[in-house]
């Protein structure tokens, strides 16, 4: 298995390679899931941010849940 670090990257690169629309901010929704389970709320509300950009930027439009990034 790839350290949560690595799977970060990883999913930040993807992300930044699709640029917008669904692919991107399912992405960055990951990357957010990452993040919180690392702990790291502040990396994860700045991919929710990102996720909810990309969202916009497609047709298929996704809500994402309240108070995603404060883990509940």
């Amino acid at each position: 298995p790839h350290a949560p670090r690595a799977v970060c990257a990883q999913l930040t690169l993807l992300a930044a390679e699709l640029c917008a629309g669904n692919e991107a901010g399912e992405a960055y929704v990951k990357l957010a899931e990452v993040h919180l389970k690392l702990e790291s709320k502040h990396d994860a509300a700045s991919s929710w941010v990102e996720a909810s950009k990309a969202f916009l930027k497609s047709d298929q439009r996704r809500e994402l849940p309240r108070g995603a990034a404060l883990g509940g």
